[in-house]
């Protein structure tokens, strides 16, 4: 030992070559055993987390940038989430962090069973390690049903947005749905209604990551506002067909008002004969501490079944004995052509649509001009298209639930 000492006290060239070998040598040792150890994530953490007040993240989605922390990170030669490749830049990963974000990816076509689901997993030489974070899609909406109100077996569309991932569909009362099935572009669900719906409320949807209800101005079974459904509250007085067959217009929840006629020529306005009309006593629309609200902040909501296709003429709507301000229903003026419902549906005017001029004139400023609670409003079928061939050959059509409901708050 001294005599090394010594030589190398006299020979100071040897004592860098040495220390510099001795350190090639620790590092080359040291890569290697680290380059044995398989990367984990310890931590998902916001990229500023300043900004949010918080550091933790608990669920990211496609898009989202942000920092995995762990160890052993600087070795990672592929990253998955759900199963997906995402890339990454070498230079934004150390030991312990690497700044990395979600790929895209189509969660209609991932399997929600799968085991690669909810995952971050990391491919290293060493092996591979898997972390298990929620990874989810842009969360889902509801935006209206097709039909508030329905009977068992029957199916309603319920549109939205990012409708992904469904694990179940829940009627009031958290009924399941007896099947469902979801649009290839997750913007409508079909569920169909189960036995043993009894409450009235929203619809909610179970996703794998979520539960997301409906919004209030469009609820299931929900009888908030009737005004007339031609069973419980029945002020009916003249006019349309009333029945509770059920054969002839499949899916009624019970009775409801139908015009059944024909042959309705071009300017034809005559809409006190033939059933072209839905008379009932209205009763109070809202309570009179509400007359204040904005009229768009409230809405006449009813079901309609058009059985053959009209494309001439308009439903005209009074809200009393008056005609200063009239809505107009006519759904085929959208659709560009001929129009049938293809079953039951909910129809939402809100009671700015309410206008002089037979509908046509300047929207309704106050609810109160709309209000006339011990008069009768009405539907009313008129052809007010005045040119050849504007004939109304056949008016099958059921009329079922009149309600105001508020829709301010969606």
């Amino acid at each position: 030992m001294k005599q090394i000492h010594k030589n190398i006290r006299f020979l100071p060239g040897a004592v860098l070559l040495i220390g510099f070998l001795a350190m090639m040598a620790s590092s080359c040792n040291l890569f290697s055993s680290d380059d044995s150890k398989i990367p984990e994530v310890t931590n998902v953490r916001y990229l500023n987390p300043d900004s949010v007040g918080v550091s933790e993240l608990t669920q990211v989605q496609p898009g989202d940038m942000f920092v995995l922390q762990g160890k052993y990170l600087d070795h990672v030669k592929e990253v998955y989430f759900n199963g997906v490749q995402a890339s990454f830049n070498p230079v934004y990963v150390t030991n312990t962090d690497m700044i990395i974000s979600v790929p895209d990816m189509n969660f209609l076509e991932l399997d929600p069973d799968s085991d690669d689901m909810n995952t971050i997993k990391l491919v290293s030489d060493a092996g591979e390690f898997i972390y298990e974070f929620p990874i989810v899609p842009p969360p889902a909406s509801i935006f209206y049903l097709s039909r508030e109100f329905g009977v068992e077996g029957k199916v309603i569309r319920i549109f939205g947005e990012s409708l992904l991932l469904i694990q179940d569909v829940l009627f009031p009362g958290n009924v399941s749905a007896a099947s469902f099935e979801v649009s290839p572009n997750a913007d409508w669900i079909d569920a169909e209604i189960p036995a043993g719906v009894q409450d009235g409320g929203v619809i909610q949807i179970e996703t794998l990551n979520e539960i997301v209800q409906g919004p209030s101005s469009s609820p299931f079974n929900d009888r908030t506002g009737m005004l007339c459904d031609f069973d419980e509250v029945n002020t009916y007085d003249w006019g349309a067909i009333i029945d509770d067959d059920p054969d002839r217009f499949p899916g009624a929840t019970g009775a409801y008002a139908y015009m059944e006629t024909g042959g309705i020529g071009r300017g034809n306005w005559a809409w006190w004969e033939d059933t072209r009309s839905v008379n009932f006593f209205s009763g109070e629309w809202i309570s009179e501490d509400q007359l204040n609200d904005l009229p768009q902040h409230w809405a006449l909501k009813f079901d309609v079944y058009i059985k053959e296709p009209i494309e001439y003429g308009t439903f005209l709507i009074r809200p009393g004995d008056d005609w200063d301000f009239i809505a107009r229903y006519e759904p085929w003026e959208e659709a560009g052509g001929p129009y049938t419902t293809g079953g039951w549906i909910t129809v939402t005017l809100p009671l700015d649509e309410f206008k002089s001029d037979n509908g046509n004139g300047r929207a309704v400023s106050s609810i109160t001009s709309l209000y006339h609670p011990d008069e009768q409003m009405g539907v009313m079928f008129v052809n007010d298209d005045d040119f050849e061939g504007s004939m109304v050959e056949e008016l099958k059509v059921a009329f079922d639930n009149f309600r105001i409901i508020n829709i301010a708050n969606d």
